[in-house]
């Protein structure tokens, strides 16, 4: 559990918030609707505020003991955890496309691998690599997909202490045309 226990904090106006951090994330309360109380100190009188937001405070802090926000986002297999994915609403949307293409194509391959199965804590930079090379690339195109693969498991190991698989794959030198001049230029 990676939280930092909550504190009551009052403003001038005499209203509080029950300020904590959860996997680096700050989150700042001022009733109990996210935890399903029905808890609000700040629509109470001035003299039971106090009261109830330590009642509060004490409730979220026994929430967040008991595992509230905590991820279980990784105790899935690497096909579920694929199917999950989603973006953020500011991403730009030929970046979308061209993303989806390469996880539809992963879905579509874990679905006939054994690697589909695989707890997703566990995938190995191997197993990208096996994905890689599932089909016939040039060096932009593997590029492309491992980039797109590494933003995909970025996104999935953002809240935990795995490092990416993608991440020591090393990437496909490009070899540069050579231009040659005319020889004949009549």
């Amino acid at each position: 559990m990676n939280h930092i226990p909550p504190r009551l904090i009052k403003d001038k106006q005499n209203k509080f918030t029950v300020l904590f951090y959860l996997n680096g994330k700050r989150y700042r309360v001022s009733n109990g609707k996210k935890f399903g109380l029905d808890l609000h100190p700040n629509k109470a009188a001035i003299h039971d505020r106090l009261g109830i937001a330590n009642e509060l405070l004490f409730k979220i802090h026994k929430a967040l003991l008991n595992g509230w926000g905590q991820q279980t986002s990784l105790n899935v297999s690497f096909l579920e955890a694929l199917q999950n994915h989603s973006f953020c609403k500011d991403v730009k949307e030929t970046y979308k496309e061209a993303v989806n293409r390469t996880l539809n194509r992963l879905e579509s391959f874990l679905k006939n691998s054994s690697i589909g199965q695989i707890n997703v804590k566990h995938i190995t930079t191997k197993h990208c690599i096996i994905f890689l090379h599932s089909k016939q690339f040039t060096s932009n195109s593997f590029n492309t997909e491992r980039k797109h693969l590494s933003s995909f498991f970025s996104k999935l190991f953002k809240t935990e202490n795995i490092s990416n698989p993608v991440e020591s794959i090393p990437v496909m030198k490009v070899k540069p045309t050579l231009h040659k001049p005319f020889k004949d230029v009549n």
